[in-house]
């Protein structure tokens, strides 16, 4: 595999990515996240956004929140040019690692049942299905697929996260919290549309391999 690179963007260096992060997100969603969206994120305390390079340069991304215990997957997306080459995976393995290291119990996301490539990412990164949420995408109308992952340090303590799935199958509009769902992309791009828990439903699962 090429040689990849993990950049933790912030206030100071995110206008250095800024031109190349929007071109990835918008060639990768049918509800792209607007600019003020990424930098609201930066500001976001529970919030984190990595970028990934190879030696050609800028080639991805992912934004994740931690709180509560858990991670949950909001957005991440690979350059249409660079996929098929392992960044989503390499993005995917360095949140599960960073939960691991938080002494996260449970990382959650959002599929769209039409995108087999995300689909097929987390399945392999040991994702199981937990549910469905009926026309979560109101650009299309199709359902999310509700998935998670338990981490090895939650495994001999685990209990029925009866909390987090009760919140999760809430209607979108009884929801008072701000925080905004996991959602679509796909293997190498993956969230949710402008409804995101909050904003219509996060971002997470429209990675494209």
């Amino acid at each position: 595999m090429t040689a990849l690179s993990l950049i933790t963007l912030s206030n100071d260096n995110f206008p250095l990515f800024q031109h190349r992060l929007m071109r990835i997100e918008r060639c990768s969603f049918l509800s792209p996240w607007s600019l003020n969206s990424f930098k609201s994120e930066l500001h976001n305390p529970i919030s984190r956004i990595w970028g990934v390079s190879d030696p050609d340069g800028f080639a991805g991304f992912v934004c994740f929140w931690i709180v509560a215990g858990e991670v949950h997957l909001l957005n991440l997306a690979v350059a249409p040019e660079k996929r098929g080459k392992g960044i989503g995976t390499f993005l995917l393995t360095r949140v599960i690692e960073y939960g691991e290291s938080a002494g996260v119990d449970r990382i959650w996301l959002e599929v769209r049942p039409s995108n087999p490539a995300a689909l097929a990412l987390y399945r392999g990164a040991g994702f199981v299905e937990e549910g469905r949420r009926v026309r979560y995408y109101s650009d299309t109308g199709e359902d999310a697929i509700v998935m998670s992952r338990f981490l090895p340090s939650s495994l001999d303590r685990r209990e029925p996260c009866n909390r987090t799935m009760t919140d999760l199958f809430v209607p979108e509009t009884s929801r008072s919290f701000s925080r905004r769902s996991i959602a679509e992309r796909g293997p190498d791009c993956m969230r949710a549309p402008e409804s995101r828990l909050l904003r219509s439903g996060g971002k997470c699962s429209g990675y494209e391999p």
